[in-house]
């Protein structure tokens, strides 16, 4: 039992993981586009070492990122900016194309 009344001080803890395309589906189902994807660094840990760790795995996956065009990311985040797609055109006629599209960020 977590939290229950014995009292005990665990804490459930869950992770969830999105692959890429997964995120991108996601994102168009419910209306969104993704226009751009931005490799973020991990948190850093304590320490000096797992500093230094850090910065060189964020070196190298923003590296290797950059090399294959966004098709590879080994990155701890990732920032996922999108717009917001309308279906509804009228207001992208009476405001102009770039109405059509509302930027947002979406951090995952």
């Amino acid at each position: 039992m977590i939290g229950g009344a014995c009292g005990d001080s665990q804490k459930a803890t869950t992770s969830t993981t999105f692959h890429p395309s997964s995120l991108r589906q996601l994102l168009q189902s419910v209306g969104f586009r993704v226009i751009k994807v931005v490799p973020e660094q991990a948190s850093i840990s304590r320490g000096d070492v797992g500093r230094a760790v850090n910065e060189i795995h964020f070196a190298i996956a923003r590296s290797l990122f950059m090399a294959t065009a966004g098709r590879v990311s080994i990155a701890g985040k990732e920032l996922y900016v999108a717009a917001e797609t309308h279906n509804d055109n009228s207001s992208a006629v009476r405001d102009g194309p770039r109405s059509a599209l509302k930027p947002t960020i979406i951090v995952g």
